[in-house]
């Protein structure tokens, strides 16, 4: 084999290792804004070992020898520092640690048996079992997909932005259009839609969708207490706020004030 193949082999190898550890190490940590200067320590063995490698090819057992046993006290680390100590995590993120600590700790065993029974068709076997491993990982992960976003769900909104989506539900009544969606909003304002969900939970303690079809009915109720409104068509007003359907209207009227529009109008009328 060309000996810069063995090299790209050893880095990527050798660089197992401290890639899981920090994603135990700062997935623990998930405010660590800044990555700390010192944790590129980590790479000097790879960089030494690609180096000792370009000069000399006597080293290659060696090095292999050194990336196995360096993911082996990685792994032996990584249980006893961060997987076995987890109890207060989320449940599904417990979880994942675990298959991906299981899944590091399968492909370690692969690399083992390579190396202490060197034989073409055992690689051959070792490739096959690390690419069933590796695929294991990617179902699992697509199947039960992690919510990623918590870490950055942490960050707080900024005052302008908080100003940006007030102003574009209460002033510019964004929600009037037809249709509107998360996504939309996110773009038509230009702020990532996680930001766009804290802001309006922590306002309105509701959900975007939950938010739009409230506004909607204020707007509606307004309208229906007015009594020149009596001759217009409720429909109408449902359209005009944002609904694109009269079932999802009656529903959404329904749950916000127990009663049909035309009860409400009714009552309303009476009231005054």
């Amino acid at each position: 084999m060309p000996t810069i193949g063995i090299i790209i082999g050893f880095l990527g190898f050798s660089t197992f290792g401290p890639l899981v550890y920090w994603y135990f190490k700062f997935d623990s940590k998930q405010n660590a804004k800044d990555f700390p200067k010192a944790e590129y320590l980590h790479l000097v063995f790879p960089i030494i070992g690609c180096l000792l490698m370009t000069i000399s090819e006597k080293y290659d057992n060696e090095m292999y020898l050194a990336c196995n046993i360096s993911l082996t006290v990685y792994l032996a680390y990584i249980y006893f520092r961060f997987v076995f100590k987890r109890r207060t995590m989320d449940s599904h993120l417990l979880k994942l640690d675990k298959v991906i600590f299981i899944t590091m700790s399968l492909l370690l065993f692969v690399f083992l048996i390579q190396y202490f029974v060197a034989t073409i068709q055992l690689y051959v076997i070792g490739t096959g079992l690390s690419s069933l491993i590796i695929s294991g990982l990617f179902i699992y992960m697509m199947k039960y997909p992690p919510n990623l976003m918590k870490a950055i769900h942490k960050t707080k909104p900024k005052p302008e932005q908080i100003h940006t989506i007030i102003e574009a539900l209460e002033v510019k009544k964004m929600y009037h259009k037809q249709g509107i969606s998360l996504t939309e909003f996110s773009k038509t304002i230009n702020i990532p839609k996680y930001i766009i969900s804290i802001t309006i939970k922590d306002r309105y303690l509701k959900s975007f969708p939950e938010v739009i079809n409230h506004m909607r009915i204020e707007d509606i109720i307004k309208k229906l207490k007015n009594p020149d409104s009596v001759n217009t068509k409720i429909e109408e007003l449902a359209f005009d706020v944002g609904f694109n359907s009269t079932s999802s209207f009656y529903t959404a009227f329904k749950k916000e004030t127990s009663m049909t529009p035309r009860e409400f109008q009714k009552a309303s009328i009476l009231n005054h």
